[in-house]
């Protein structure tokens, strides 16, 4: 499930946010996926990111064992417009569908490092060898370059359908050695006159007066109401 809460932000770029979260989600999860998964994300017009903590992407226990997190919450600015929020949405999704098959997983342990035994936080990527997550820059940690590469492939992806026009779309089954890249659509949409400031991004509004399928108006995309939930 998928939440997106209104701190200050408008509530016409919400609902687009909230079509996007959803389009996002049924390309990097399987259905079984979406219904274990609760992420929430908060909106606000204010210069503030929050992302997805490590500790949220830890393992959990899980029966007699670990599993994939289940729970996370970030805060997303629509400051800089509805491309870049959405970026930073796709870009911690990337990490949940990494987590989620395994491809990621994060854990602590005590090393001894300079003769010292210190507590570390080691990644595991693709089933290597555990590294030092502080002795490897962010820019070259491989999950962090292929969550900035596809965050900005799905948000275009994304923008191409809400025009009218159909992207071409990589797909691939979900794995430990490749990322997953379900098929995925959008609800009936219309482009409106309207563009948003920030980016020069269409604001989109639900081409039925009420679609069952978004549970969106053209009176909610507009920003006649407030908050609401993903789907």
């Amino acid at each position: 499930m998928y939440k997106v809460n209104v701190i200050d932000a408008v509530p016409g770029e919400v609902e687009v946010l909230r079509l996007m979260t959803g389009y996002l989600g049924d390309r990097l999860f399987t259905p079984r996926q979406r219904a274990s998964l609760d992420i929430t994300i908060n909106a606000t017009r204010r210069p503030i990111r929050v992302p997805i903590s490590r500790d949220m992407l830890l393992p959990q226990k899980a029966g007699f064992g670990l599993g994939p997190p289940t729970a996370f919450e970030m805060t997303v600015s629509t400051a800089a417009g509805i491309r870049d929020a959405g970026q930073v949405i796709a870009h911690e999704l990337l990490h949940v569908s990494q987590v989620t098959n395994g491809r990621l997983v994060f854990n602590r342990k005590t090393k001894k490092i300079d003769r010292q035994r210190k507590k570390v936080e080691l990644a595991r990527w693709m089933g290597g060898k555990p590294v030092i997550i502080d002795q490897l820059p962010w820019h070259t940690r491989p999950w962090e370059i292929e969550a900035c590469h596809w965050q900005v492939l799905l948000v275009d992806e994304f923008l191409t359908l809400a025009s009218g026009s159909q992207p071409f779309l990589q797909l691939q089954k979900p794995g430990k050695q490749r990322l997953a890249l379900l098929a995925a659509s959008l609800p009936a949409v219309a482009v409106a006159n309207g563009h948003d400031k920030g980016a020069g991004e269409p604001i989109l509004v639900d081409d039925v007066v009420s679609s069952p399928v978004n549970g969106m108006s053209k009176g909610v995309a507009n920003g006649d109401a407030g908050n609401g939930n993903a789907g």
